[in-house]
């Protein structure tokens, strides 16, 4: 559901969201493709465009800090802070985003 001419302008806006502009992104594709992956895989057929690459940006920043944190724990930047434990479904910031679009599921 995401074209590939838009893959460009996502993770343009991926980088610039998590301040890496004009570093190495081969990393961040990676990251950015295992998001549209989880997105279109949970997406509703008729999710709008809009909400699927906003969700997409949700959850590849969430992956995208996931990758320093051990255990699913967040060191604090802040002295004497406290860790912060992150969410283990990647998917987390993208419910409320796309279940409006999924209908009635049944399983």
């Amino acid at each position: 559901k995401v074209g590939e001419e838009n893959t460009a302008r996502l993770l343009e806006r991926l980088q610039s969201r998590l301040r890496l502009d004009g570093r190495d992104t081969s990393e961040l594709e990676d990251v950015l493709d295992y998001a549209m992956t989880l997105v279109t895989d949970y997406a509703g057929k008729d999710t709008p465009q809009g909400m699927i690459e906003l969700a997409v940006l949700e959850v590849a920043a969430d992956l995208w800090a996931k990758r320093d944190a051990r255990g699913g724990i967040l060191d604090s930047p802040f002295e004497g802070g406290a860790p912060t434990r992150l969410a283990r479904d990647p998917l987390t910031a993208a419910y409320p985003i796309l279940d409006r679009y999924r209908g009635i599921v049944f399983a």
